[in-house]
C-alpha cells in the first residue's frame, strides 16, 4: 500500500474534496477537486507516476462543482459539473488532457433552468450512437429532488 497528498493548501486558505480521477493515454493521472475558500474554482493536481507523487495543485477559471471526467472514444474528455450561481444548472468542458487545460475551451452550458443551487453531482457517459449522457440530480422549486439528464452531441 503506498499514500501521497494529492493536494494541500499549507495556507490553509483552500479545502480539497469529492474528487473526480482519470487517467489519460499517456498514464498521466489528473484529480478534479471540488474546492472550498477559492469560490467555487475547480483545482487540479496531475501525477505522472500512477499516483505516488503529485505536482502541486492548480486553480482554474471553472467555477461549479463536483465535477465528472469522462473519457470519450476520440480521446477527449467530457468534464461536467453542477453550476450553483445564477442561472443554476449544469455545464461541460471538452477537451484533450494530454494537451489542454479544461480552461483553454469553451463551456457548454447543458442546461441553465435550475430553479435553485442545489443540483449537481454529474455522472456522465457516452453512448453508442455518439451522443453523450449527463445525469444530475436536480431540487425543483417545491424542494423535490428528482434525478434528471441531459442527452447531447459532443
Amino acid at each position: 500500500m503506498h499514500r501521497a497528498i494529492v493536494a494541500i493548501d499549507s495556507d490553509a486558505k483552500a479545502g480539497f474534496c469529492e474528487t473526480a480521477l482519470h487517467l489519460d493515454a499517456d498514464g498521466v493521472l489528473h484529480a478534479f477537486h471540488r474546492t472550498t475558500g477559492l469560490d467555487d474554482h475547480l483545482a487540479t493536481s496531475r501525477s505522472t507516476d500512477l499516483g505516488h507523487s503529485w505536482e502541486p495543485w492548480r486553480r482554474h477559471a471553472l467555477v461549479g462543482h463536483p465535477y465528472d471526467a469522462c473519457p470519450l472514444p476520440d480521446g477527449r474528455l467530457l468534464l461536467v459539473g453542477g453550476y450553483r450561481h445564477a442561472p443554476y444548472g449544469v455545464r461541460a468542458r471538452l477537451y484533450d488532457p494530454r494537451r489542454q487545460q479544461p480552461d483553454e475551451v469553451p463551456e457548454l452550458v447543458l442546461r441553465d433552468d435550475g430553479p435553485a443551487p442545489d443540483l449537481g453531482y454529474p455522472w456522465a457517459a457516452p453512448l453508442p450512437d455518439g451522443r453523450a449522457m449527463v445525469a444530475y440530480y436536480i431540487c425543483d422549486a417545491m424542494g423535490l429532488r428528482g434525478i434528471e439528464a441531459t442527452l447531447f452531441r459532443p
